[in-house]
């Protein structure tokens, strides 16, 4: 996998990534001498292309004129959360790798433990993804499984409440109340379609988050950024 711009590739290095080699835009500047500095630490190639090698690899990404080739991902697992973990989000079936990224970073600055997605019917994790994480994704436990009805019930067996969260509902996310410590999950359903109807079923708790109502609803990003906060609070008695 070809991973691109400067916060990825620097984070794939942080946490110790299988890379290759990182390649480095034909430009005299210091703004890659930290990543260059990480990468002689760690014996990894530095290769010097021109601009042509990143359009015809890269197309339109945003680049910044840098890149790594890396191997598989250390932190995508496909065994089963372990059952110690606190605060987990599944994911059912988001298709936008911006959202999925930016629901990744957001995991990873409140503390969520880990991430559940399914294995298809999602844009899964692609460069475009850690891109748009600007690379918190090497910082997040990614569960891949092959059924989420079946991935949440057995959350359930270990005593895990499960909140997913919709617009079609009564009860408000300020209004819950959890117990420091908790073990809780929160669904975020897809884009424009929501939670799978499975999906839904499964959950506990059916929640949403007040709005105006002056549109349809939030972005599946932000939306789940306020979800995760909300909770984040709960769970570490902070309110």
């Amino acid at each position: 996998m070809l991973i691109f711009g400067k916060n990825s590739v620097k984070e794939a290095l942080i946490t110790k990534q299988n890379i290759n080699s990182i390649t480095i835009l034909n430009k005299k500047n210091d703004t890659y001498n930290d990543i260059i500095e990480l990468a002689k630490q760690n014996n990894i190639r530095i290769l010097i292309k021109d601009f042509d090698f990143f359009k015809n690899k890269l197309k339109n990404n945003v680049h910044q004129g840098i890149a790594a080739e890396i191997e598989n991902i250390k932190n995508i697992k496909t065994i089963h959360p372990d059952k110690d973990a606190k605060f987990l989000v599944i994911l059912d079936a988001i298709e936008d790798p911006m959202n999925m990224g930016a629901i990744i970073r957001s995991s990873v600055l409140f503390g969520i433990d880990g991430i559940i997605m399914i294995e298809h019917k999602t844009c899964g994790i692609t460069p475009s993804v850690i891109k748009a994480s600007s690379g918190a994704l090497f910082h997040q436990n990614i569960y891949i499984v092959s059924n989420i009805a079946n991935a949440m019930k057995k959350l359930k067996k270990n005593n895990y409440w499960l909140y997913g969260l919709d617009m079609e509902t009564d009860k408000d996310i300020n209004k819950i109340s959890l117990i420091k410590n908790e073990k809780v999950v929160l669904i975020i359903g897809s884009e424009g379609k929501g939670m799978h109807k499975l999906t839904r079923e499964n959950c506990d708790f059916i929640i949403k988050i007040p709005t105006t109502e002056k549109i349809d609803s939030l972005n599946a990003s932000n939306a789940a950024t306020i979800a995760m906060w909300e909770f984040y609070k709960r769970i570490n008695g902070l309110i």
